[in-house]
Parts: structure tokens; C-alpha cells; sequence
């Protein structure tokens, strides 16, 4: 049997440019990666998306981009990031210029007052939705929700970020055992990555 060689830097850069002109763009975007690289490519499993996605919120910049140049250097190492990148990126950027100029010379108008309060609206439904999804995928024992609930709480008490992320860590460190799968038969699915 040939092994998968994984995608094409054309194909990442194809399928994360149409991902970035047709999503929402934020955090919540990492549930749509997801099911585009893992559920509907199967470029990574699960297990490797998640753990992916768990050291991209941990370092400084915006998640989702981080993300889709993760999903590429899994795939088919720098070029597949920078492919990933650029291709999710571009619309993205396109359309805020575009937005900009525009929103410059009408942010007076009602009608432009009013599309930006249902924008704010839908824009907490989006959060909420990727919240739930990203959620099941990613807690499902009982020793995660408990890190999950002691983080929010320390949020909610204020506390610096970076110190919740540490204590996070190292409960992790502490109280999940080596090897425990996150999902049944997480690795079971093709997965191609570059070597270490």
C-alpha cells in the first residue's frame, strides 16, 4: 500500500482560502478547521488537531490563523503553513481593506449604526456555537472539565491570563494520565504529518 503523501500546497491553499471567504472569522473559527481538516480531509486526527489548537490558544496571536497554519505544517510542513496561512488570511484582509474605505465614509449613517449592532449580536451566537461544539470534542473526561471549570473560574475572579494558563498546565501535567485518548479511536484516522 502507497502511503498518503497528504495534500497538495495548491489544495491547502485552495481550501483554506475558501474556508476564509465563507466563515465568520474569530475563535469560532476553529471548529470549521476542524471539520475541514480533520472530519472532512482527514489531513490530522482528532487527537492531533486538539492538540494543536491547545498550543495555539496558549501562545500570543489570533487562534484561528495560528490554526490553519498548524493544520498546513502538520500536513506538509513550512510551505503547507504558509500556504494555509495565505490562503485563509487573504479574503480576510481583502475584505477589511475593502470594509475600511468604505466604513470611512459612512460610519454616520443609521442604516450602518444598525447593521453593526446585529453584527454584534450574531457575533456572540457564532462564539457561543463554536464554544459548545469545540467543548464536546475537547472534554470529554471528567479530570478536563474540572481543569475547564477551575480556568473559568479563576477568569471570572480576574485572574492574569498567563497564570491561569500555567496552572492549567500543570494540572494537566498532574492529574491526566500519559496517553489517555480524548475521544474513542481518535487515531484510527489517516493522518499525515512532516517529519519531526
Amino acid at each position: 500500500m502507497i502511503p498518503n503523501p497528504g495534500p497538495s500546497l495548491r489544495d491547502l491553499f485552495l481550501s483554506f482560502l475558501r474556508l476564509g471567504a465563507t466563515a465568520f472569522g474569530g475563535p469560532s473559527m476553529v471548529v470549521y478547521i476542524q471539520r475541514l481538516a480533520v472530519d472532512r480531509k482527514r489531513w490530522l486526527d482528532e487527537r492531533t488537531f486538539t492538540d494543536g489548537v491547545a498550543l495555539c490558544q496558549a501562545i500570543p496571536g489570533a487562534t484561528a490563523m495560528q490554526t490553519a497554519a498548524y493544520v498546513g505544517l502538520r500536513a506538509r510542513g513550512a510551505a503547507g503553513a504558509g500556504a494555509s496561512f495565505v490562503g485563509f488570511a487573504l479574503p480576510a484582509f481583502l475584505l477589511m481593506t475593502a470594509l475600511s474605505a468604505l466604513y470611512r465614509h459612512t460610519h454616520d449613517l443609521p442604516s450602518v449604526i444598525a447593521t453593526f449592532s446585529g453584527l454584534q449580536a450574531i457575533t456572540v451566537a457564532i462564539v457561543a456555537n463554536a464554544t459548545v461544539v469545540f467543548g464536546r470534542a475537547a472534554l470529554r473526561t471528567w479530570t478536563n472539565r474540572l481543569i475547564m471549570a477551575g480556568a473559568a473560574v479563576l477568569f471570572l475572579d480576574r485572574v492574569h491570563p498567563i497564570t491561569v494558563i500555567l496552572l492549567a498546565a500543570l494540572a494537566g501535567f498532574v492529574f491526566v494520565r500519559p496517553g489517555a485518548s480524548p475521544g474513542p479511536a481518535a487515531d484510527n484516522r489517516p493522518r499525515t504529518s512532516f517529519p519531526a
